[in-house]
């Protein structure tokens, strides 16, 4: 049996179709994953180039210690130690 031409092209119509939505496929997928690369190589600069070494300049300095003393109600003379000498 013999095919015409018009029939052959009809009957490879549907192969070149399907390979061109796979490489439109292929190319989505690459360019997505170009541009995580991208966003990757980013962040990775920028983390990377982070420095925190600050310098810096002291104008004065000052130390203050306060100490609260509580009232503890007692006389002066209770707090003296009382000797009673031995007998």
């Amino acid at each position: 049996m013999r095919r015409r031409a018009g029939q052959k092209a009809l009957a490879a119509r549907p192969a070149t179709q399907a390979s061109g939505q796979q490489n439109k496929t292929v190319l989505v997928v690459g360019a997505i994953a170009l541009i995580l690369l991208c966003i990757c190589g980013i962040v990775f600069a920028t983390l990377t180039t982070r420095t925190t070494d600050v310098s810096g300049v002291v104008q004065s300095l000052a130390w203050e210690r306060t100490i609260a003393i509580m009232n503890s109600g007692r006389d002066r003379e209770a707090w003296r130690i009382k000797f009673r000498p031995r007998r």
